[in-house]
């Protein structure tokens, strides 16, 4: 009887479903689909597209590393480490919901600001999938006018 219960019980607290990334491979958060490196973030910012939200700033270029990647940006200012912990989460939630449907892998910076601590899940998932398109469509022109400079 007890086993029952305990299979009962374990059984419905499944872990979060993930949505399906590139392959059929399921959506994590992995090493591979962070921005960890100081040069990267460097180069990601300086190459990108830039949208700006008021829960955020939002970094947009396309990866080289082949696959969508996130780095997330929380100072001090923000709040102590739990508000701070709990806006790195939210985004992190966000990008592998959203991750699998960017048009090709992607890296994306994200600074936060203070008013992402109250903000709502709905309201930061709205405003990051905006960005996103926004974005890309800035980095596309972005990149197609390098590429005019550079053959002159």
């Amino acid at each position: 009887m007890r086993a029952a219960r305990k299979a009962a019980r374990n059984s419905s607290r499944s872990k979060p479903p993930f949505l399906s990334g590139r392959d059929g491979q399921p959506m994590r958060f992995g090493r591979e689909n962070r921005v960890r490196l100081r040069r990267d973030f460097d180069s990601a910012r300086k190459n990108s597209a830039k949208v700006d939200k008021s829960a955020f700033v939002f970094y947009v270029r396309k990866s080289p590393a082949g696959v969508s990647r996130l780095g997330i940006v929380t100072g001090k200012r923000i709040g102590c480490a739990v508000e701070r912990n709990k806006v790195r989460r939210i985004f992190r939630a966000i990008f592998r919901e959203l991750a699998p449907g960017f048009p090709e892998p992607l890296d994306v910076l994200v600074y936060s600001r203070k008013s992402a601590v109250g903000a709502k899940y709905s309201e930061i998932l709205s405003d990051f999938a905006d960005a996103a398109e926004v974005g890309y469509k800035r980095y596309l022109k972005l990149a197609a006018r390098e590429s005019e400079e550079g053959k002159k």
